[in-house]
């Protein structure tokens, strides 16, 4: 369950608007400060949709001059608001250490697509088929090969099942909706990026070292400049040195 709190004091407006959400359903409350308010629940056929009425309410409300007010223990459950033009990997700019690329091809690429039932993050494809299989950064982000993914899966939603740390970022993704996602890519440090396959546009990071689940971007190729430069999960390094490896190898 998580609850975000809202005013409006300018002019002749001194109002304030929560909403709380769990589950399929949220309940919002409003009125005039000091007086007493309205709620309202209202229930969807699922819990994508009801995170969608919630994230658009809140929007419409920020828009309209609403300050969040939610108390510091809460703030956890925020994702960080991205830049309006999010940074994208420059994948001509990697300098490859070594000469052998370990690639994907198309057909791996629409193979896993088609196992998994749903199509990949835009420049998924595009990544594995020119950079291929290896750590980025020197020694930091490491994009899933399409049959590392499908390798790794079912275990990797195992121990989602087990262990849970994310609880008080419900809001941003429930432990439900873990468990329907897709593990595409990791940092050295035991970072986890993944992706709901309802929504290909929003992909997720899973810190080792905190509860806070972060919006990395709307594609792979943001994602990771955003685990490479945000300073979120490491020291910001420019460094696009990526050495190849192939997991197929032990």
């Amino acid at each position: 369950m998580a609850r975000r709190e809202f005013r409006l004091q300018e002019g002749t407006s001194n109002k304030y608007w929560t909403i709380e959400w769990e589950g399929s359903g949220f309940t919002v409350q409003y009125g005039r400060i000091g007086a007493t308010g309205q709620s309202q629940f209202k229930l969807f056929p699922t819990e994508a949709e009801a995170q969608q009425a919630h994230d658009r309410l809140i929007a419409e409300k920020l828009h309209k001059g609403y300050q969040e007010i939610t108390p510091d223990a809460a703030a956890t459950d925020r994702v960080p608001a991205q830049a309006d033009t999010p940074r994208s990997l420059d994948m001509a700019s990697v300098n490859f250490i070594g000469v052998v690329r370990v690639l994907a091809t198309d057909a791996e690429v629409s193979a896993l697509e088609t196992w998994l039932k749903t199509t990949l993050p835009a420049g998924y494809r595009e990544y594995v088929t020119t950079l291929g299989e290896g750590v980025l950064g020197g020694s930091f982000v490491r994009v899933y090969s399409p049959w590392r993914i499908e390798q790794q899966l079912a275990g990797w939603r195992q121990r989602i099942a087990e262990y849970w740390f994310w609880e008080r970022s419900r809001s941003v993704l429930s432990r439900e909706r873990a468990l329907e996602s897709i593990l595409i890519t990791d940092t050295l440090n035991g970072d986890e990026l993944i992706f709901h396959p309802q929504q290909r546009d929003r992909l997720l990071i899973l810190p080792v070292e905190s509860e806070k689940i972060y919006k990395a971007g709307s594609s792979l190729l943001e994602a990771v400049e955003w685990m490479c430069s945000s300073g979120k999960l490491t020291r910001r390094f420019k460094a696009r040195n990526f050495e190849p490896f192939d997991s197929r190898n032990g």
